[in-house]
């Protein structure tokens, strides 16, 4: 790869995980690692940007990388500088809000997740909770009344998750837009629906580090591929799509990467900074 020589064309990269960087068995390629590396010590600015809490993306990164990175969490509820435990920029629902959200699902039927202090509690059942934890690297805390739970504690959550099959998230997405006032209400997975504090999305998070590192969105790329990942995709200079994304994005794209299980996160990066060469 270009290491030393390598002459950016962007000054940052935000980087989406699920779905972009790792493949639908959570693997993450060896160039695609070594890829990122060289970009961040050829002095472009490295974003890790994902739904995930803080945590999940922490333990994620350490287990790849030998150095931290800046990282947008909650779809962009939190931002953590380098090497920083406390984040510069902190979001959360207000607490009746949530309960709002919360009986809402419950009547709803869906299985749902409540997300404090990095911390996950969950309605039953656990094989969803189970399923999670697996996928993110965190333990889930499933409680028999998460309601109850929440209205005793009057905490305010970062995110509250629902979690179902593609159609009822669908359906569940359809009836509540618009109707919980003072929310961000998104997909992240075709199962996953997001209920967020009102305008927090990856696009402001994005600006609100861009200020903060002084680096120019217009020269900025990322990769995505979720809904959640269109907000940032109005900001950013150079949107790159990957194969697998759903179409809001590919349409909005100035790339269409190949897919993530064909090492596609990859390809998008050589494409975006072609010192970044094959070997």
């Amino acid at each position: 790869m270009g290491g030393s020589e390598l002459i950016p064309t962007f000054e940052a990269a935000i980087l989406d995980i699920d779905g972009t960087l790792i493949d639908d068995g959570m693997r993450f390629s060896d160039r695609t690692r070594s890829a990122i590396q060289t970009l961040s010590e050829n002095g472009v600015t490295v974003v890790l940007c994902s739904g995930r809490m803080y945590l999940s993306m922490r333990r994620w990164a350490e287990r790849h990388f030998d150095r931290p990175f800046h990282m947008i969490s909650y779809n962009g509820a939190q931002i953590h500088l380098a090497g920083e435990k406390d984040p510069f920029y902190s979001r959360r629902l207000p607490f009746e809000k949530s309960l709002e959200i919360l009986y809402t699902l419950k009547k709803a039927g869906s299985y749902r997740q409540y997300y404090w202090d990095e911390r996950i509690f969950s309605s039953p059942p656990a094989k969803w909770a189970e399923h999670y934890a697996l996928h993110s690297g965190v333990a889930v805390s499933v409680q028999e009344d998460l309601e109850r739970l929440a209205e005793e504690t009057r905490v305010e959550p970062v995110k509250i998750l629902a979690i179902d099959i593609p159609d009822r998230i669908d359906r569940l997405q359809k009836a509540v837009v618009g109707k919980i006032a003072g929310t961000s209400v998104f997909k992240s997975f075709a199962t996953y629906l997001d209920f967020m504090p009102g305008g927090t999305n990856k696009g402001e998070a994005i600006r609100e580090i861009g200020l903060k590192l002084n680096f120019s969105l217009e020269k900025t790329v990322m990769l995505g591929d979720s809904e959640n990942d269109s907000f940032g995709f109005e900001v950013v200079g150079y949107p790159i799509a990957m194969g697998n994304a759903q179409s809001i994005l590919k349409e909005r794209a100035a790339w269409i990467a190949p897919d993530n299980n064909r090492e596609g996160a990859y390809w998008a990066l050589v494409h975006a900074f072609p010192d970044l060469s094959p070997e």
